[in-house]
């Protein structure tokens, strides 16, 4: 029997239909952040360019910079936020610089003193590029006291792969950076090399801290980590830093780096093996006897220094639909919470991590997604809880076909009791019998499993 249900009137409460009961027992997501943990870019008039939008909380105020996509003119748009995801009326929404096409910022962080920091890149000509710094007033005007007008440029090491991703600010006002450098030798496949991390600290003005490593600089060899770095400053001064190593098959593989400076750019041999700290996936108890493509990815740190990080696989021939991801952690020791998880799919649309986090004011996970923002919260009454949808399990339950012209199946429906179909405007069809499943309605809709032991959400495409 089919049952009609009215329409929702709203494409946010659609993203939270989507979920299954699991996640709405759980409830992970902060409800009391946007529309029921939930703030879309197309609430900010922000880009839709994931790469290019940031965001960061100054004390309880959330600050996202995006893109500016309203006329022609490239250019960076600012906007701040209460702790809500409300709008904060006493900022003005205001295009912060204008750039060139080549302009490319993916971190935002505040001083003491609330001026804004950008972190990004230019790309120059030959293909070349440099790493870039711009600092400017509350105002939105360049702080001319900070390099040249405002701007700092670090030329790359011709012999490496490079990214700057990750960067923190001293309360004096120092900022301290990090940059991965993977040797042109390398190659994503390969067994672990030693590549470079390269920290500089930088005056207030802009200007190279001598007091730190060789001059203001100071690099250290380790197996390779990605992009995705992150960096605490410890109360005591010293530096850590976090990282990921990607795409390897093997158990004893390197899977997460930390390494801790001190304050004056030194390895600080007090922490684990001289420093560094290298956890592989047999460490992290990760199955690696299958032949899936796993890496390790947006890491980021809490404030008491535990590291939130994503743990990916995919198939070894397949699209990116059928990888899955989980939301780990490193308690502040550095020793594996191996009782925390959660599914990436119980907080977003997506089975698969594809974009990175940051830290909320009250110490919790902003995680930024295909759509926006969402806000999850790390209940410590949750820390035990895990995952209890299968992918194995989530596997039984296919549509068949896929795509359909609008009749279709679901595998082993003898064990489904309910099928409940939603389209982009928010109408539901639900279905007793999935064995005989017809709809009227075309396009993408989203194919919710009900069964004995859990829920399971599908993509379906009716033609």
């Amino acid at each position: 029997m089919k049952k009609i249900l009215r329409p929702l009137y709203a494409v946010a409460i659609l993203s939270i239909s989507l979920c299954t009961d699991t996640f709405a027992q759980k409830n992970w997501l902060d409800e009391s952040f946007g529309r029921k943990g939930i703030l879309r870019y197309d609430d900010l008039t922000l880009t839709k360019d994931f790469d290019e939008a940031a965001a960061v909380y100054q004390e309880d105020k959330l600050l996202v910079l995006g893109v500016d996509t309203s006329n022609r003119a490239n250019g960076f748009t600012m906007v701040r936020l209460t702790n809500d995801g409300s709008p904060d009326y006493s900022f003005i929404p205001r295009r912060i610089i204008e750039t060139d096409s080549t302009d490319y910022y993916t971190q935002i962080l505040v001083t003491s003193d609330k001026k804004i920091v950008l972190f990004g890149m230019k790309n120059k000509p030959s293909q070349d590029y440099e790493h870039t710094i711009l600092r400017f007033n509350q105002n939105g005007l360049a702080d001319q006291g900070f390099g040249s007008n405002g701007l700092v440029t670090i030329p790359r090491d011709k012999n490496y792969i490079e990214q700057l991703h990750t960067a923190a600010i001293q309360p004096d006002g120092k900022i301290v950076c990090g940059i991965t450098a993977m040797d042109l030798r390398t190659t994503y496949d390969a067994e672990p090399k030693l590549n470079k991390i390269t920290f500089f600290r930088l005056n207030i003005d802009g200007s190279n801290d001598e007091s730190f490593g060789n001059g203001g600089t100071v690099s250290y060899e380790i197996s390779y980590v990605n992009p995705e770095l992150s960096m605490n400053l410890q109360q005591d001064g010293k530096i850590l830093v976090g990282g990921a190593y990607t795409k390897n098959w093997s158990t004893n593989s390197i899977a997460i780096t930390q390494i801790r400076l001190n304050s004056d750019g030194s390895m600080d041999d007090s922490f684990a093996n001289n420093g560094v700290l290298e956890l592989t996936y047999h460490d992290l108890e990760i199955d690696t006897t299958s032949s899936k493509v796993r890496f390790v990815q947006n890491t980021v740190f809490l404030d008491d220094n535990q590291m939130m990080y994503t743990v990916t696989e995919c198939p070894n021939m397949g699209p990116y639909s059928d990888c899955v991801s989980k939301i780990m952690r490193l308690k502040a020791d550095a020793t594996p919470d191996l009782d925390f998880r959660i599914n990436y799919d119980e907080v977003s649309t997506l089975p698969y991590a594809d974009y990175g986090y940051t830290k909320t004011s009250d110490n919790n996970l902003l995680l930024k997604d295909e759509f926006g923002f969402r806000k999850i919260k790390l209940d410590p009454s949750k820390i035990s809880i895990v995952a209890n949808i299968q992918n194995e399990q989530k596997a039984l339950f296919k549509p068949y076909p896929n795509p359909s012209n609008g009749s279709f199946v679901i595998d082993n429906a003898m064990s489904v009791q309910q099928v409940i179909l939603t389209n982009s405007l928010g109408q539901k069809e639900t279905f007793d019998d999935a064995s005989n499943i017809q709809t009227q309605m075309k396009g993408l809709l989203f194919a919710t499993i009900e069964t004995e032991n859990g829920s399971y959400t599908f993509k379906i495409e009716v033609f």
